[in-house]
């Protein structure tokens, strides 16, 4: 067993590209305009993709095959999972490429499923089950049209890779509180998000939650609450969170951590993480962040920054997406990405079977290099194009960086965002793939343009999801 504390050693993020002013919200419904924007995900993106986009993060620069030797242990969490019999997690370890001995469970069906994940993940560390733990968090909440909790919910993702060595932040003491109250909620039969009108969980739930959980480890740790430097809470409101700052006598303006409403909306469980790892960006060693989640209870973290944190300044994170904001000047286009809008695109074709024998390529961007020629080709196949050699292959896992070499826009196409682009990519360090295109305006794209490639939804057909590799313009 470890001796030595858990904590952060890792972390990455993803946000969709596009974002939903609540102007247009508001004034499509003849409402009074609403203040900033929301994060919206892209029609081919799920709480999946974007938990994949953030764990892949999560594993580049120096030191990164080691890491991901060393995680035996992955958890999927979410209130929206793409599936409500299949873990996730197994879907996101098996695309990530970790090793089949890795544990995998989903953490859900509440908001503070993330933390809840976090600290199983600890758990199994200081358990010596695993050196590390991968913790995926990503919600795409489904929102009432005309409502407040449209304007409100957001989508986005986060995750954290647990360890013991050359921590970022270790984790010194943590509270967590059960508590059975029905403010915010989803039956199974429940197409969106319900909640009690009024400020009843506000003043009954929330606040009362927060302050005991948070009191409890501030007295645990024998604190004093000033001697916290960033106070992260769930927030579903602006307001909320100020009031529960200031009945535990901190400073909502110098502790507070702002949780993005205004740039991204509520992100769900994925929330409290995303402001961490936000917060983790610009933090200094001796930092103390106390984290605490709200959801049927809370759970309480805290966290110490290190020395190791300097080294991680320029990652993949919440900054990065901040600052690749796409406009949708559209609720239509929102109304069709959300399914609001019904319409009859053409049914994909999907079997179990080929999902399974395709898994390397289709998940893992597997291709395969010819033993006599040394041609990398995608997709896998029994002859080579180069010297017509026979099954005669071995795997070459592809790298997810490529430049376009040509590209067409079909316009006829079925899609909720047309044109669809279609584009050969050459693969830097060798194979040629055709791709379709995302998160890109066709006047865009171009021969030479750097891409990278990212999983997401291509289809679905008989009840089965279809993930596959598209090409997106390097940020």
């Amino acid at each position: 067993m470890p001796n030595k504390p858990a904590g952060i050693v890792s972390f990455g993020a993803c946000l969709p590209r596009y974002r939903l002013p609540r102007e247009v919200i508001s004034r499509h419904w003849g409402q009074t305009p609403g203040k900033g924007e929301k994060a919206v995900a892209n029609f081919d993106e799920d709480s999946f993709t974007m938990a994949f986009e953030a764990a892949t993060n999560c594993f580049e620069g120096p030191g990164a095959t080691a890491l991901r030797n060393d995680t035996r242990f992955a958890c999927f969490a979410s209130t929206s999972p793409p599936y409500h019999e299949k873990t996730g997690a197994g879907l996101l370890a098996t695309a990530l490429d970790l090793d089949r001995a890795c544990r995998t469970f989903d953490s859900g069906n509440t908001l503070r499923a993330a933390t809840s994940a976090l600290l199983a993940g600890v758990d199994a560390i200081q358990a010596g089950s695993t050196a590390c733990a991968l913790i995926a968090a990503a919600d795409i909440r489904p929102a009432e049209p005309k409502s407040a909790t449209e304007l409100a919910l957001g989508d986005g993702a986060a995750a954290l890779i647990l360890g013991t060595d050359q921590c970022l932040a270790t984790l010194e003491g943590h509270v967590s509180i059960n508590d059975e109250f029905l403010g915010t909620w989803r039956r199974n039969t429940d197409s969106y998000v319900q909640q009690f009108p009024g400020g009843f969980e506000n003043k009954f739930g929330y606040q009362r939650v927060l302050r005991e959980s948070i009191s409890a480890l501030l007295a645990r740790m024998n604190l004093n609450p000033l001697d916290i430097t960033n106070l992260i809470l769930y927030s579903p409101n602006a307001r909320a969170p100020q009031a529960v700052a200031r009945g535990l006598e901190m400073d909502p303006k110098g502790q507070l951590a702002d949780a993005m409403l205004g740039t991204l909306g509520d992100t769900g469980c994925a929330q409290v993480l995303l402001t961490l790892i936000r917060v983790l960006e610009t933090a200094m060693p001796g930092d103390r962040i106390l984290v605490a989640s709200y959801g049927d209870g809370s759970d309480a973290l805290l966290f110490r920054v290190t020395e190791a944190i300097e080294a991680h300044r320029n990652r993949r994170a919440v900054s990065h997406y901040l600052n690749r904001r796409r406009p949708m000047e559209s609720y239509g286009k929102y109304a069709l990405f959300r399914n609001i809008i019904k319409t009859d695109p053409a049914p994909g074709a999907s079997s179990p079977v080929v999902l399974w024998r395709e898994t390397k390529q289709d998940l893992q961007f597997y291709g395969e290099k010819c033993a006599k020629c040394e041609t990398v080709q995608f997709p896998r196949q029994r002859v080579c194009v180069s010297c017509g050699a026979k099954d005669d292959f071995t795997d070459q896992k592809l790298a997810r960086r490529g430049t376009v070499h040509t590209f067409t826009n079909d316009f006829l196409h079925p899609s909720l965002d047309p044109p669809t682009t279609e584009a050969i990519i050459n693969v830097d360090g060798g194979g040629r793939v055709l791709l379709q295109m995302t998160d890109a305006d066709p006047d865009q794209i171009r021969v030479g343009l750097e891409v990278d490639m990212v999983l997401r939804k291509l289809h679905e057909g008989g009840g089965i999801k279809n993930y596959f590799w598209k090409a997106r313009p390097r940020d």
